[in-house]
């Protein structure tokens, strides 16, 4: 191979340049006078598959249009015959019509455009009589039917398919399936494999995300040779569906002699050099997300030596080639929650790598002979995108498989210019689906015998971030590893190149994936409590240049759960809804009352409203210890399983089973509806529990065997299970809201019974010696404030001493510790507010029992609380009615982002007993206007974290026997510490 000579760049812009001469089938519109104007490109193309649903359509013309409304010629309506609103701008001096959908569209399903005569500088424009086709690609979450996947897992297509797309001796192969595969069923050489004539297994790079399998030959393959490809019946969707086993073969074409074509992908100059296609600044990866805003772009750059088939062979459809390893650099985003808040952080540079060959076409335009038309070029590529900044890398780096990019190809002074629209939908914080609109510009260097060589990599990657880190109490129990690189690694170097000790024993059952930059490892059912883990990293691992890592040993210990289960879960969150089964004959679901909880005395407080849930959300419930997979059972029928999702009607009695897919982990379940939400249509989910349980029939129970309680505010028995929780919620629209799940971590009560013992760490003197205890993180500090009536003299944590029964002093006894979890709605930003909105939807936490010494009758008596409740109450709605999520507010303090809300909570001691068991007000004891602010941070390994402090002192007075005694208590300012730690960014 060389780079292209004059001669061949002189032939290869005749044959750019006289592209329609070849006509073939896929001409439907024959322009062959050049002085008609015409339709010379369309975004998507016809036929195109897999188009993002945040697709714009991008039409072509060889002349301006002169219609003051040409969007008035255009019909774009699926399938089905809806109907899709759009808006309109022409681009590049009129030549180009841009036409956004207002809403994203349907995944799965086909679209038609057709155009009537529209006029331009000269005469009215030819376009294809048939319109244009496109279909959308699957919905990248959700059941199978939202989705738009359909019921049958099946290979929809290759490319190329040795058809209309050449199968190359350089060829790499991209298999696009009708179901999102199961990572681990995608085995080469066992359930997928490519062998040559003689049977011997090719080697390849397997890359496999999603719908998206990507086979790429180590080496090229040999022209001539026929080769064989395998899938087995073996290879499952993520939904359990086997493939149906499938062989086929294609000869592989010779493309010498070769030669090199050296494109440069230039800076657009601060946004004022714009793509003819769509009017937006070239090379530009703009990111859409309501997380970052709309505001984000990185400016890529970099130069594309991209292989040609020899064109004289391929004169009609020319096979080219961009090797793997190449990159292109982009500049620095600084991180803005909403695109309005600083985060407090740039990206750095973001580096594209191609991490496969990527495949290229020049094609023959599809819509015009015309002499002096474009050809058109496809180039479908699989890229790892990285950032520079550690944090941003760790919260960024991924593989996006399959980009296409779809454009134009065109000689502009005698060198060549491809000008190409793709879409970029880049997960960002694990948490939202980003998108952005790629306006891609390729211009090949005139003189290509000077043009610049490869880069050459010669920086071996290195570890940037890794999770748990030093941040191992943020960690939960089934939580993966993560090891976040500076850049892309080959993964035909991980095997075996990384093995995990627990207590010093290697782990054999061991789990990895690597995506982007990101290897996950996990362990059989996540990291365990109190073992002690190494990670063995050898220097086999490289980069894809082959540079090699360091090696390195990366240890730590995670915390120690106290004894073997002496407390049975609860539910901490349950979205929709709130966790606690209700009281019977409190329930109006015609009127969308829950109802009230289920308590010890009777009165559960507000009554809760029936929620809504978007057509595009799972319910998600989330528990306070590892719970025991083969115990959460979905059932199929009414009144079956012990979780089961309803639909029901105004009496709450069951129509019909949703059917839908139940992923289970271990502290949380998280159900997928087949099909979509459908808004108004009441349902329910139940997890059941019985006081009289048997795991995995008419209970959900932890590993250790104790069921679910789901009675919080009752005084139950340790181990005692409750009565089936049964949520009821509506169904809503769809919503770009994005939910963010929170976990209160750190947590000194590891084990999770309400108690701190022996072995959990709880509050801690700082500075040393100075008799001074900080709240610790989700903990609560209590503080004595005097008694009243009977009682004497009150004291948090210790008793008294001597004849005058003075205090004694114990200031590290004064805490209660949570457990709990949050789940909140980043809503987005409020321009009258000046902030982004956030909604908390309200649950409740346990805490745990703090000792209170009082004098009662000037006898001492020692007086624990036992478990208590804290429970979050709903805010109220217009009508006065308590129906709505907490409202938060994520604002600039100038430092760095700050989290601010004010809570209404309700207190509840089921388990306190004044001597004489005198009864008490700590049930639904109202704790109203509490304000909480504090700083949002990120983990170096691209975490959030949450941190929240009261702002005022909160008086409690204990009231016994209707104030005949009191124990007068206070929360100081500060004495709440709340910290939450979004879940790990990969899964």
């Amino acid at each position: 191979m060389k780079i292209l000579s004059t001669g061949w760049v002189m032939l290869l812009a005749a044959v750019v340049l006289t592209s329609a001469c070849g006509g073939g089938s896929s001409q439907r519109t024959s322009t062959a006078n050049r002085e008609h104007a015409r339709l010379e490109y369309s975004y998507p193309y016809d036929t195109q598959q897999e188009v993002s649903v945040r697709a714009p359509v991008a039409l072509r013309f060889s002349h301006p249009l002169t219609d003051t409304a040409p969007e008035a010629a255009v019909q774009w309506q699926s399938d089905d015959g809806e109907p899709v609103l759009f808006s309109s701008e022409q681009v590049d001096g009129g030549r180009g019509l841009l036409l956004t959908p207002q809403a994203p569209l349907q995944p799965g399903t086909g679209y038609r455009l057709t155009m009537d005569t529209v006029a331009t500088t000269q005469g009215p424009a030819r376009v294809p009589q048939d319109g244009i086709r496109f279909r959308t690609r699957a919905a990248i979450a959700g059941g199978r039917e939202a989705t738009g996947t359909g019921d049958t897992f099946e290979l929809k297509r290759m490319i190329p398919d040795g058809d209309t797309l050449p199968v190359m001796d350089f060829s790499s192969f991209r298999l696009q399936f009708s179901q999102p595969l199961a990572r681990d069923s995608i085995r080469y050489g066992d359930t997928v494999s490519v062998v040559d004539e003689q049977g011997a297994l090719v080697p390849m790079i397997v890359l496999v995300k999603g719908p998206y399998l990507t086979l790429d030959p180590g080496d090229d393959l040999t022209p001539g040779e026929r080769y064989t490809f395998s899938l087995g019946s073996q290879v499952r969707s993520i939904w359990g569906e086997p493939l149906a086993s499938a062989e086929f073969s294609h000869v592989a074409q010779d493309s010498a002699p070769r030669e090199i074509m050296v494109q440069r992908a230039a800076d657009s100059g601060q946004g004022s050099i714009v793509s003819p296609l769509t009017g937006a600044p070239i090379n530009a990866v703009p990111i859409n997300a309501l997380l970052l805003g709309e505001r984000s772009s990185s400016q890529q750059q970099g130069d594309i030596h991209a292989e040609l088939a020899f064109v004289p062979d391929y004169p009609d459809v020319t096979p080219l080639r961009v090797p793997r390893g190449s990159l292109l650099r982009g500049s620095s985003v600084a991180v803005e929650i909403a695109g309005e808040v600083p985060a407090g952080f740039e990206t750095g540079e973001i580096s594209v790598r191609f991490v496969s060959d990527a495949a290229g076409f020049l094609l023959p335009n599809p819509y015009t002979q015309a002499e002096d038309s474009p050809r058109h070029v496809h180039l479908l590529m699989d890229v790892a995108m990285t950032a520079e900044n550690t944090t941003a890398n760790g919260a960024l780096s991924q593989d996006l498989l399959h980009v296409e990019l779809a454009g134009t190809a065109i000689v502009e002074d005698g060198v060549l210019v491809i000008n190409a629209i793709g879409i970029v939908e880049p997960e960002v914080l694990g948490l939202e689906q980003a998108w952005g609109v790629l306006s891609f510009r390729l211009e090949a260097y005139a003189d290509q015998e000077q043009a610049p060589a490869p880069e050459t990599d010669s920086e071996p990657p290195v570890l940037q971030s890794w999770s748990p880190g030093e941040n191992v109490l943020q960690a939960s129990v089934g939580d993966p590893v993560i090891l976040n690189f500076s850049e892309a690694l080959d993964p035909d170097s991980l095997a075996d190149a990384i093995e995990v000790h627990a207590d010093g024993v290697p782990v054999d059952d061991l789990d990895w994936y690597l995506d982007g930059a990101s290897v996950v490892l996990r362990p059989d059912g996540g990291l365990a409590y109190g073992t002690a883990y190494e990670i063995h990293i050898s220097d086999g691992i490289t980069d894809l240049a082959g540079n090699p890592l360091a090696p390195e040993t990366l240890s730590f210990t995670t915390a120690t759960y106290v004894g073997s289960g002496d407390r049975a879960p609860f539910a901490i969150t349950a979205y929709p809804g709130f966790p606690c089964a209700v009281a019977p004959g409190s329930q109006d679901l015609a009127g969308n009352i829950q109802g009230s909880c289920l308590s010890k005395d009777g009165t559960g407080g507000d009554v809760l409203p029936v929620t809504a849930l978007p057509a595009n959300r799972a319910i998600r419930v989330r528990f306070s210890q590892a719970m025991a997979a083969d115990s959460i059972v979905l059932g199929e029928s009414c009144n079956t399983g012990t979780f089961r999702v309803e639909r029901v009607n105004a009496t709450g009695e069951c129509e019909a089973v949703v059917a839908g897919d139940l992923q289970r982990s271990a502290r949380e379940l998280r159900f997928e509806p087949a099909s979509p939400w459908q808004p108004g249509v009441l349902y329910r989910y139940v997890l059941a529990s019985d006081s009289a349980p048997q795991c995995g029939q008419n209970a959900i129970c932890a590993t250790f065997g104790a069921p679910l309680q789901t009675a919080m505010l009752r005084e139950n028995a340790e181990l005692a299970g409750g009565p089936p929780m049964a949520i009821h919620f509506r169904g809503a629209p769809p919503t770009e809201q994005v939910l963010q799940p929170l976990s209160n971590l750190p947590a000194a009560d590891v084990n999770a019974n309400f108690r701190l013992e022996a072995g959990e760490q709880g509050a801690v003197e700082s500075p040393p010696g100075s008799g001074v205890y900080p709240t610790p993180a989700n903990a609560t500090q209590i503080l004595e404030n005097g008694g009243g009536g009977l009682v004497g003299k009150v004291n948090v944590g210790c008793g008294f001493s001597g004849i005058e029964q003075s205090l004694r002093s114990c200031p590290g006894e004064k805490f209660i510790y949570l457990t709990g979890g949050l789940d909140v709605d980043i809503v987005g930003w409020d321009e009258q507010e000046g902030a982004v909105k956030v909604a908390v939807y309200p649950t409740l936490l346990m805490a745990s029992s703090l000792s209170v010494h009082a004098t009662i009758l000037l006898v001492p008596q020692e007086i624990p609380t036992g478990p208590q409740v804290m429970r979050l109450r709903y805010e109220a709605d217009d009508n006065g009615q308590r129906t709505q999520p907490i409202t938060g507010w994520i604002r600039d303090s100038g430092a760095g982002p700050v989290f601010e809300a004010t809570l209404d909570l309700f207190l509840d001691a089921p388990y306190l007993h004044p001597p004489l068991s005198l009864p008490h007000n700590l049930h639904n004891y109202a704790l109203d206007g509490v304000q909480v602010s504090g700083p949002i941070s990120f983990l170096s390994d691209g975490r959030m974290q949450i941190e929240q402090v009261s702002l005022g002192a909160l008086p409690i007075n204990v009231s016994i026997a209707s104030g005949a005694a009191a124990v007068r208590l206070l929360i100081p300012e500060g004495g709440i510490n709340l910290t939450y730690i979004s879940a790990p960014v990969k899964q």
